[in-house]
């Protein structure tokens, strides 16, 4: 096994072992940690063990926030579906048609745990529903793809925000998952991107910033109108391998951004604030604003 998949390996084995002791944020930091890895291993193939080991931490996380007696119903599957990447690693080739059918068995076990009871109650499978709002958002970011020009803009979000929640609801197939996990690539590749054009708050260069984006977006949306190609899984591991190894450049550079990252949706509960508790966070903000300034 040559060095690069060996610390590959090593990077899920201790994400694993994060997981069964429930500390999610190590297991996503090894997932973090297994990309730029596979950068500097110059295996961009390998990014999308990244990607899904990052996606278990925060989805179990995501469990726990709704309800932490949820946890045991989940955690075999997590566990078995890391061990099933440990053992395509030992085998010394990362199939992507096999890492898909992994992945997408693993979610559909999984996304049962993050609804509400309500919505577990009420919603039922329903994958036809599924695949037409995947191919449905696919054709909506290339029509307005303009948007992601503008700083201002949520569209990466909402799109994830979307196709998050229908995951969640109704179940998931191959296709559908190649698109929320390629769209949420890019959404992570975009804020470095977008941050890295910004002066003062606003883009600089704005065809800078397209050369920058457009490529990859293209790609998403052409592989994704065609569901049944035969490359669809091999070129979604090619296209997270250039995503990938891009966000990790861009981590070396600026490490963590400070920036808002609402363009970032998890899929998980959204967190409900009362309004009691608005109005003191507010007041604590004030203050500590306050005491600034007196400095």
């Amino acid at each position: 096994m040559d060095s690069t998949l060996e610390v590959t390996k090593q990077d899920i084995v201790a994400a694993r072992d994060a997981l069964k002791a429930r500390d999610f944020r190590l297991a996503r930091i090894m997932g973090n940690r297994l990309m730029s890895n596979a950068l500097i291993g110059e295996r961009k193939d390998l990014m999308i063990l990244g990607y899904l080991t990052r996606e278990v931490a925060s989805e179990f996380a995501g469990v726990r926030f709704r309800d932490v007696d949820r946890l045991p119903e989940c955690e075999k599957t997590g566990w078995e579906f890391l061990d099933q990447l440990i053992s395509m690693i030992d085998s010394g080739k990362v199939d992507p048609d096999k890492v898909w059918d992994i992945y997408c068995k693993y979610e559909n076990e999984i996304r049962k745990n993050l609804p509400t009871d309500i919505e577990r109650d009420v919603y039922k499978e329903n994958m036809d529903f599924s695949r037409k709002a995947s191919s449905m958002l696919s054709m909506y970011l290339r029509d307005n793809m303009e948007l992601l020009l503008d700083e201002r803009n949520q569209l990466l979000g909402g799109i994830l925000g979307e196709v998050s929640r229908i995951i969640n609801v109704h179940g998931v197939e191959k296709p559908t998952l190649v698109f929320y996990l390629l769209t949420k690539a890019l959404a992570e590749y975009y804020k470095y991107a977008i941050f890295s054009e910004m002066r003062d708050g606003t883009v600089e260069d704005r065809e800078s910033l397209k050369s920058r984006i457009y490529p990859h977006a293209k790609k998403i949306v052409d592989l994704c109108s065609a569901p049944d190609s035969s490359d669809l899984y091999s070129g979604a591991v090619e296209i997270l391998g250039e995503l990938g190894s891009e966000w990790r450049s861009y981590f070396i550079k600026y490490g963590e951004l400070t920036i808002p990252s609402e363009m970032i949706v998890e899929r998980k509960p959204r967190v409900e604030i009362p309004e009691e508790a608005k109005r003191k966070i507010g007041d604590t903000i004030a203050e500590a604003i306050e005491k600034e300034v007196k400095k």
